[in-house]
């Protein structure tokens, strides 16, 4: 285990270090010049770098303690999806990167070996593989709406992550895991120290979606594991922020697209970024208790629908009611003139029913 522990740290240092000193000149060449270019891009180091480290972990690493070992096959398939995706999404435009996003998916998913005892309240297998496949197309196509700044998609990434790594080390994941977790932790790090003070260059939507892809391998292949579930409870936050833009979009402002109904970017317009922050990662721990406590639950899928409204309460306190329409001074005025005017009226009213009886 300790040298486990020093293998996370190796590569944890390996990709902040490569992801700092590649990205960063770029974004100073981007400072001077003004003109962005493919190098710029954030995502190009981050898979580099996860590509790399995940296939030098497959080979050096320990990978022996899974209980369906995954071949060669199960960690490069989702790297050349990843190409597919990015050259999709770049030149095709969104509908071509959602199609190919989501044959990705499939063939990453439906290339798991899964065991009866895996698939819970006794339903079908490949219906498992297809609800798997709906669950990881969502978070992967709308993990863009984490993406209000660095800061807040990298602290609900690297929670996730964190949380994948910590079940490694106690034995509840494979610690091939915790490798390629820690490949991906290290580079947003690296990336958040680029923009850490101020916004230079940012993910923009197809990035966010290969970033969620990534992701979303690492949970693939824990799927024939018996901490998968684990995995799904680490994602609330996400489906918490999906589920309140979601309402936001068709219940309080009734316009607009998903994202500008946002409630994260709501938030953000209200907090300071070290508390905003501050509340994600709180979140995020919430998350990882819920995530944690589940390997010493009797079913496998309870926890995460308890966590599930847990989170979106801990998401919605941030700021409730924050996305409503802000009224201007005059319709304050207005209302104001027009409750004075019916309170006199009442009065008057009142005052009327009480002389006629006094009368009668």
């Amino acid at each position: 285990m300790e040298m486990a522990l020093f293998y996370f740290l190796i590569l944890l240092l390996f990709s902040f270090a490569a992801m700092y000193f590649s990205f960063a000149p770029q974004v100073k060449i981007f400072e001077k010049s003004g003109n962005f270019t493919f190098f710029m891009q954030p995502i190009l180091y981050i898979f580099i770098i996860y590509a790399f480290g995940t296939i030098s972990a497959y080979y050096l690493g320990e990978n022996n303690d899974f209980i369906a070992k995954p071949d060669i096959l199960r960690v490069v398939l989702p790297l050349v999806c990843t190409i597919f995706i990015y050259v999709a999404g770049l030149f095709f435009g969104e509908k071509a990167k959602a199609f190919v996003l989501l044959l990705s998916i499939i063939g990453c998913v439906f290339l798991q070996p899964l065991e009866a005892k895996f698939v819970p309240f006794g339903i079908n297998e490949y219906l498992f593989k297809i609800l798997a496949v709906i669950f990881f197309f969502v978070f992967c196509f709308y993990y863009k709406i984490l993406n209000i700044l660095p800061h807040t998609i990298f602290v609900v990434s690297t929670t996730m992550l964190i949380g994948v790594s910590l079940l490694s080390f106690v034995g509840g994941a494979p610690l091939y895991l915790a490798y390629v977790c820690a490949l991906l932790i290290g580079s947003l790090c690296g990336f958040l120290g680029v923009n850490l003070h101020s916004l230079k260059i940012e993910l923009d939507n197809l990035s966010c979606s290969i970033l969620a892809f990534l992701i979303c391998n690492i949970f693939i292949l824990n799927i024939s594991e018996l901490s998968f579930s684990s995995c799904i409870i680490f994602t609330m936050l996400f489906w918490a922020e999906l589920a309140l833009s979601i309402y936001n979009k068709f219940f309080v402002n009734e316009k607009g697209n998903l994202l500008e109904n946002s409630h994260l970017l709501a938030v953000a317009q209200k907090l300071t970024l070290n508390t905003l922050v501050s509340n994600l990662f709180k979140i995020g721990l919430v998350c990882m208790f819920f995530g944690w406590f589940q390997l010493f639950s009797i079913n496998q899928y309870s926890l995460p629908i308890i966590s599930f409204f847990i989170v979106i309460w801990l998401d919605n306190s941030m700021g409730a009611n924050l996305l409503r329409t802000p009224k201007s001074l005059k319709q304050i005025n207005s209302e104001f003139v027009a409750d004075i005017k019916q309170n006199l009226k009442d009065t008057k009213e009142s005052f009327s029913q009480i002389k006629n009886k006094k009368d009668n």
